[in-house]
């Protein structure tokens, strides 16, 4: 439901693997269990309504940021539609009988969070918030705990009526390949091995794992404009827009480089020393982590232009609102802006937030998972 929901699940699971091997981790994608009618909507219809009804989401997004007793009628005709969907999500919880829950999206946190309310359960549960703002979605009085990717959400969050003690800042967890340090030896090693030339000025453009965005114009733009810069564009899964990209290379001989779905994303970015990506938590967390200047384009609107405020705000990146505001920023390799914002990640110090989040949840005083 969303790829940097996952990936910020399979990040816990895997820091959990690797540090905490005596606990039985399961990982559920909750779109498994919906309707088909429900799982449409949560994936493709929301997908579609990015892409094409923008404005709709954004309406959307704002009229149910709204403490639970101004819920919109929308979202009430929701929250019954999705009846089914929450017996089926409590049943599996059953079954497994977890000592913890940890939340990555908000539709579970919402779930289990009035399960709680309602006291049919007492599962200790987490929410893991993945954006640099706070939607009052999020806002789930019963849950145990929740961690937030800045201090300013940890403000809001106490604001609308959490406990301080159950808020920790964190950062967002990411997969353990972006924690990696790099030589430049292995960088050497990593452009041999992705068969790109060593002497080019790489720079990554990538717009999530939905490629909701203009990778496409984007990259034409800053091959036009920037000639002495090559370009990654991450196509995912998108056929489509790999052949775009292909189409270029006549035009742009040895610059430009098409790469389809991979999971050596780290890699990538590691050999790359600009990131052009959309604002999506995970991935600038993933930059932040690595250490990568970005420039934030093509925001969802809602969740994501809140993400481009706090990052160009708090110094950690630079929003370019349009191709022509592109075109006037130095996008050349060693500008100066890009030291300021490198060194602002160093600063930042939400890094290894899958670790974080996992030692608090197993240490926290009173949890089930203490008991035995």
């Amino acid at each position: 439901m969303g790829t940097g929901h996952v990936q910020a699940s399979l990040a816990l699971a895997k820091f959990a693997a690797e540090r905490y091997p005596e606990l039985k981790v399961s990982h559920l994608n909750v779109a498994e269990l919906m309707t088909p009618g429900l799982r449409l909507f949560f994936t493709d219809f929301y997908h579609f309504m990015l892409r094409h009804l923008s404005l709709i989401w954004l309406y959307m997004y704002h009229s149910s940021n709204v403490p639970p007793a101004h819920t919109p009628l929308f979202r009430k005709i929701m929250m019954k539609w999705r009846r089914t969907f929450e017996k089926r999500l409590m049943k599996r919880i059953a079954e497994y009988n977890p000592d913890y829950i940890i939340c990555t999206h908000f539709l579970p946190a919402e779930v289990v969070g009035k399960a709680k309310k309602e006291g049919k359960v007492k599962y200790f549960t987490s929410s893991v918030i993945t954006d640099f703002s706070v939607h009052w979605v999020y806002i789930q009085p019963k849950l145990d705990l929740f961690f937030v990717s800045n201090l300013d959400m940890s403000l809001i969050m106490h604001l609308r009526g959490i406990d301080r003690e159950k808020i920790y800042t964190t950062g967002c967890p990411i997969l353990p390949g972006f924690s990696k340090s790099y030589s430049e030896e292995d960088k050497k090693s990593l452009r041999d091995e992705l068969g790109l030339p060593r002497d080019a000025n790489l720079v990554m453009v990538m717009m999530g794992g939905e490629n909701i965005g203009r990778v496409a114009a984007i990259t034409r733009t800053l091959l036009d404009n920037f000639p002495s810069i090559s370009v990654l564009a991450m196509t995912g899964k998108d056929k489509k827009l790999y052949q775009q990209i292909e189409q270029m290379k006549p035009k742009y001989p040895g610059r430009v480089f098409p790469v389809s779905f991979t999971t050596r994303v780290n890699d990538y970015m590691a050999i790359s020393y600009l990131v052009v990506s959309k604002p999506g938590g995970i991935t600038i967390s993933e930059c932040l982590a690595m250490r990568k200047p970005v420039i934030v384009m093509d925001p969802i609107p809602g969740h994501e232009q809140k993400n481009a405020t706090y990052l160009a705000t708090h110094g950690l990146a630079a929003f370019s609102e349009t191709l022509t505001d592109l075109t006037l920023m130095d996008a050349e390799a060693g500008a100066t802006w890009m030291q300021i914002v490198s060194n602002n990640h160093h600063t930042y110090k939400q890094h290894d937030a899958a670790g974080k989040i996992l030692k608090v949840v197993i240490e926290w005083e009173g949890c089930a998972g203490n008991q035995n």
